[in-house]
C-alpha cells in the first residue's frame, strides 16, 4: 500500500512537473506568434489539470483574440470560478461582452476589473474606449486621465485620451496627446495616422499629410491612409498629386465609397469629365439615393455634353435633397426651348426656392451655393464661391454670414493666415470663437 501511495505521489509530480513546462511552451509559443501552437499546448495542460487558472486565462483570452468570443466565453468563465479576484480575467470577460456588443455588462466588468486591480492600465483604457464610443466623453476623459496617471506613456491610452479631448473641443490637447503617442509607440500606423487627424483638428494640413504620408508608407495596405492622402492633397489644392493617392485607395478597396466620391471631386477639379463620371456611377452603385452624388453626375453629362441625363440627375438631386433645390435653374434652362411649360413649371420652382433660402440676388445664390459645397466637405470649391459672393456681395442679404463661412472654408484648406483675418471679421459665435482659439 505504502508502495502504491509514493508510485502515486510521484505521478502527480510528474504530471504537475509537465502541466508547469507546457504552460511555459505555451507562453513562448504567444511571444513567437504562434496562436494556433499555444492553443493546442494550452489543451494539453487542461487535460492535465482542467481547473489550471492560468491554462483556462490564457486559452480564453487566446481564442478572444482570434475574433471568437462566444468560443472564449467558457474558458473565462471556469477560469473566473477558479479565482473569482482576478482582474485581468475580469478585464477579458469585458473584452468578451464589447465584442459581442454587450455594452452594459462589459462596462460592469471593466468596472470590477479596476475594483479588482485598481493599476490595471488595459481595463481603464478599455472602459474609457468604451465610454467614448458610448459618446459618453467626459466620463470617458476621466478614466482615461486615471490611465495615464498609473502609465503616462502608454500609447493606446494617450491615443484613447486624445479622442476623448478632441470630443470635447480641445483640439489642442488631443494633438499634443496624439503626438505623445506616437513618441510611446512610433513603430504603430494607426497611431501616427491618428495624429494626422489630430493635425486637421488645428487646421495644420502640412502636418496632417506627413503624419499620413508615414501611416501609409507603414501599412501600405490599409485604404485608409491612402484615402485621407488625396483628401489632404485636394484639400491643400494639389488635385494632380491627390488622384494617384486616391487611385491607391481604390486600388485596396474598389467599394470605397468615400474614395470614390473623392476621386470624382478630383477628377472634375483636373476637368476630366469622363473619369469623374465613371467614379460616380460607381459611387451610385453603392449609395443610390445620395443626393450629392446625383449633383456631381449631373455636372458630369452636362461637361460631356449628354444634358439629357445631366437633366435626369439634376431632378433626382432636387427630389433627394431640399438644398439641392438650385438644380431647378439649370431645369427651367434646358426645357426653354423644347417645352416652354415645363420651363416655366421649374423657373417657379426655382424662384420658390430662392425665396426659401433667402437668396434675392445672385450673390445670395452663390453664397448659398458655396455652403452647399462646404457641407460635402468639397472645402476647395466652397472657398471659390464665398470668395466670389464676398466680392459681389456688398449690401446683399448673405453679407453679415460671408465671414463666418468664408473663413472656416479657408481655415479647412489650410489657410490659416487668411481664415484667421476674415474669422476676425465675423460675428463672434461660439463657432467662431473656437475656431478663432485654435488658429491664434
Amino acid at each position: 500500500m505504502r508502495l502504491t501511495l509514493g508510485f502515486a505521489f510521484a505521478l502527480c509530480a510528474f504530471a504537475q512537473d509537465t502541466a508547469a513546462s507546457l504552460l511555459e511552451r505555451a507562453r513562448q509559443q504567444k511571444l513567437e506568434n504562434d496562436s494556433f501552437g499555444e492553443r493546442r499546448t494550452l489543451v494539453k495542460v487542461l487535460q492535465l489539470d482542467p481547473k489550471h487558472f492560468d491554462a483556462l486565462l490564457q486559452l480564453g483570452k487566446n481564442v478572444l483574440d482570434a475574433g471568437d468570443p462566444v468560443s472564449a466565453e467558457p474558458f473565462l468563465l471556469r477560469a473566473l470560478n477558479e479565482n473569482g479576484e482576478s482582474a485581468e480575467t475580469l478585464f477579458q470577460l469585458g473584452r468578451m461582452n464589447e465584442m459581442r456588443r454587450e455594452s452594459a455588462e462589459a462596462e460592469r466588468r471593466y468596472l470590477a476589473a479596476i475594483a479588482a486591480g485598481p493599476k490595471h492600465v488595459e481595463a481603464h483604457v478599455a472602459l474609457g474606449k468604451l465610454y467614448g464610443a458610448l459618446q459618453r466623453n467626459e466620463e470617458a476623459a476621466k478614466i482615461l486621465d486615471r490611465a495615464l496617471a498609473l502609465a503616462p506613456a502608454d500609447a493606446s491610452a494617450l491615443s484613447a485620451a486624445g479622442i476623448a479631448a478632441d470630443r470635447l473641443g480641445d483640439p489642442r490637447r488631443a494633438l499634443a496627446l496624439f503626438r505623445r503617442a506616437v513618441e510611446a509607440k512610433p513603430e504603430d500606423a494607426a497611431i501616427r495616422a491618428t495624429s494626422g487627424y489630430g493635425c486637421l483638428g488645428v487646421y495644420d494640413l502640412e502636418c496632417g499629410l506627413k503624419a499620413l504620408n508615414e501611416a501609409s508608407q507603414m501599412a501600405p495596405e490599409d485604404a485608409t491612409y491612402h484615402f485621407h492622402r488625396a483628401r489632404i492633397l485636394y484639400l491643400l489644392g494639389r488635385p494632380a498629386e491627390a488622384e494617384p493617392a486616391a487611385a491607391e485607395a481604390l486600388k485596396r478597396n474598389p467599394r470605397y465609397a468615400f474614395a470614390l466620391f473623392l476621386g470624382a471631386l478630383i477628377a472634375r477639379e483636373l476637368n476630366k469629365p469622363a473619369g469623374q463620371r465613371e467614379l460616380l456611377e460607381r459611387y451610385m452603385d453603392i449609395s443610390a439615393t445620395e443626393a450629392a452624388g446625383f449633383l456631381l453626375l449631373a455636372e458630369a453629362y452636362e461637361a460631356e455634353g449628354n444634358l439629357l441625363k445631366a437633366a435626369d440627375n439634376w431632378g433626382l438631386a432636387a427630389s433627394a435633397k431640399t438644398e439641392y433645390g438650385f438644380t431647378y435653374g439649370n431645369l427651367a434652362k434646358y426645357h426653354a426651348a423644347s417645352n416652354p411649360s415645363m420651363a416655366k413649371y421649374y423657373a417657379d420652382r426655382y424662384a420658390l426656392y430662392r425665396k426659401a433660402a433667402q437668396a434675392p440676388e445672385e450673390s445670395d445664390m452663390t453664397f448659398y451655393m458655396g455652403k452647399v459645397a462646404a457641407l460635402m466637405g468639397d472645402w476647395p470649391t466652397a472657398v471659390r464661391r464665398l470668395r466670389a459672393a464676398a466680392k459681389a456681395c456688398g449690401k446683399c442679404r448673405s453679407a453679415a454670414y460671408i465671414p463666418k463661412e468664408l473663413g472656416m472654408a479657408l481655415a479647412n484648406t489650410g489657410k490659416r493666415t487668411e481664415a484667421l483675418a476674415v474669422l476676425r471679421t465675423a460675428p463672434p459665435d461660439a463657432e467662431v470663437r473656437k475656431a478663432i482659439s485654435v488658429l491664434e
